[in-house]
């Protein structure tokens, strides 16, 4: 799980959450914004997160989004939330949702879920409840009141204003670079115009808002000892956004053969069986009419999100790193040639993959 570590404000935070100075804190995960330990101590074990506040402009929007999202869930009929897995908040000792320490940081605590993660798909079987769980999730939080909650992260998933940052960064970095600097400017020359049809879309009033996880990728869902989907973490994003984004982002992360670093930007690729399988498990669920879903636009939002990520990934480079953490020099670079290698194989099988969607939405429709 790896080593013992002490942190700067260590001793403020275990006296926070009741522990006491036995307790021990090892670094958990591979998320690229939030710092994340496992906080080892008595009775359990927990997870505490500390939120980036250079990602997220108001870390308290962060927490009081989260403390509407469990509230929602409690105050969901047992039956329809029955089997679906959240990690339950820890509150502090002072009954807060979280604690600030003294240099203003923000930090949370959550159940421990021993073992419920993976970071790629291995099956159909996996697939599939991996749809279906996303399904389950826009069912029990599409009726959030409008309002409600704050947008925890202004700008995000909109492609232009991401499409405008790369412009203004690559003309102050004009150098020719590597092979992978080349790949990545020539790709994003390439599809910036055909990734732009969700957002498109959204202007010309044809796309609705709702509520939507936001970063919906494997690792952040919970499987079981079974190894099935069946719950969801990470939901600093959830607020009003597109529903396709939302499973386009699934898609692109369960049907990817490869994950986000991986060394070889040649093997990337889209498996088209596991997609039919996660679609089977989404379209299965009988979505509530609020969930205002058109099929034609699944393909545009898989295509848009996987851009998305790629362009992202690469302007953060540009920039030096200022964004996505990163464990060695040119690991943002990697991530940008791998997800727009997986962009191009999307593209290049759009005809198999808009036919899979049609069939598996007249069979579930």
């Amino acid at each position: 799980m790896g080593s013992t570590l002490m942190i700067p404000e260590q001793a403020e935070i275990l006296a926070a959450f009741s522990c006491d100075s036995s307790a021990t804190i090892r670094p958990l995960g591979q998320g690229n914004i939030n710092t994340t330990f496992l906080v080892e101590t008595t009775p359990e074990p927990f997870v505490l997160q500390k939120l980036s506040g250079d990602v997220f402009p108001d870390p308290a929007v962060v927490i009081k989004n989260f403390e509407i999202i469990c509230q929602h869930l409690a105050g969901k009929a047992s039956s329809l939330r029955a089997g679906f897995v959240m990690a339950e908040p820890v509150y502090a000792k002072d009954h807060n949702i979280c604690f600030v320490d003294s240099r203003r940081g923000y930090w949370r605590a959550q159940r421990y879920l021993p073992a419920s993660c993976v970071l790629r798909i291995d099956s159909t079987e996996q697939a599939r409840s991996v749809g279906r769980t996303l399904a389950r999730f826009h069912n029990l939080f599409y009726d959030i009141p409008e309002g409600l909650m704050k947008d925890p992260l202004p700008g995000f998933h909109h492609l232009s204003s991401y499409l405008h940052e790369y412009d203004q960064t690559s003309g102050q970095r004009c150098e020719r670079g590597d092979v992978a600097t080349a790949f990545c400017r020539q790709l994003i020359q390439k599809y910036r115009e055909p990734a732009m049809g969700i957002e498109r879309a959204r202007v010309q009033e044809d796309i609705f808002l709702q509520t939507i996880h936001g970063d919906p990728k494997v690792d952040n869902f919970i499987f079981s000892a079974a190894n099935e989907a069946v719950g969801l973490l990470d939901l600093d994003t959830v607020g009003r956004g597109i529903v396709y984004h939302d499973l386009g982002d699934c898609l692109r992360s369960v049907c990817s053969n490869m994950t986000e670093s991986a060394e070889d930007s040649q093997m990337a690729g889209f498996n088209l069986s596991l997609c039919q399988a996660a679609l089977e498990g989404y379209f299965s669920c009988e979505l509530a009419d609020e969930i205002c879903l058109d099929h034609h636009y699944i393909y545009d939002g898989l295509l848009a999100i996987c851009f998305e990520l790629g362009l992202r990934f690469f302007t953060d480079h540009l920039r030096g790193n200022v964004y996505f953490r990163v464990r060695r020099d040119g690991e943002n670079l990697l991530r940008a040639r791998n997800q727009l290698a997986l962009c191009e194989d999307i593209v290049r099988q759009e005809g198999q993959i808009r036919s899979c969607i049609t069939s598996l939405w007249k069979k579930y429709n």
